[in-house]
């Protein structure tokens, strides 16, 4: 029997450059080995557009629309189970002008291999200022997202938004900006 080697122009990742016979497939059904160690890490950061003067809305009498402030894809080819945490960090600059309590809700979506959109996550963040007057002021937001249902994939692309509600009368807007999303990809053991 003669072996067969060849080399694959599409590869993406060191164990794929010459193989036998058989190209690399996602097996979402192997079972955990007990002291594995990720082959192959992926890191990736991106600056968020942000959003400018975004109006506070009031849940009493309209519906709430979502503002996007960033996006990053995923390339994940090279993993047969990945796993993905999402960070995210910016600063809300809030200018209230009357005072009334408030909740910043952000949404992450995913979408892979331009499938359907759907929400993974919802943080809400709650009025945690003190506020009895008009008032400018500054909140730093960050959470992260941990997600694994992939199986399987090619690329993924997270999307965030943003919006901002009062469930009384509620004048003002608000900005976000100095914004970071990171994904970190690695193998599931």
């Amino acid at each position: 029997m003669t072996k067969v080697y060849y080399y694959n122009p599409n590869k993406c990742c060191h164990k794929h450059d010459h193989h036998y016979e058989k190209p690399h497939k996602c097996d979402c059904q192997k079972t955990p080995r007990k002291d594995c160690k990720p082959e192959k890490i992926d890191f990736n950061c991106k600056e968020v557009c942000g959003a400018v003067n975004v109006p506070f809305i009031n849940l009493a009498t309209t519906a709430p629309v979502p503002t996007t402030i960033g996006s990053i894809s995923v390339d994940l080819r090279c993993f047969d189970k990945p796993e993905v945490k999402l960070d995210f960090s910016a600063i809300a600059n809030l200018n209230l002008t009357t005072a009334t309590d408030f909740t910043l809700t952000f949404r992450v979506f995913k979408q892979c291999d331009n499938g359907q959109e759907v929400e993974i996550d919802t943080v809400t963040i709650p009025n945690t200022v003190g506020i009895t007057e008009a008032t400018v002021v500054s909140l730093p937001i960050s959470f992260s997202v941990c997600d694994e249902d992939f199986c399987p994939r090619k690329c993924c692309t997270y999307r965030i938004t943003v919006e901002g509600t009062s469930t009384a009368a509620i004048t003002g807007s608000f900005n976000i900006s100095k914004g970071v999303i990171s994904t970190l990809v690695s193998e599931e053991c």
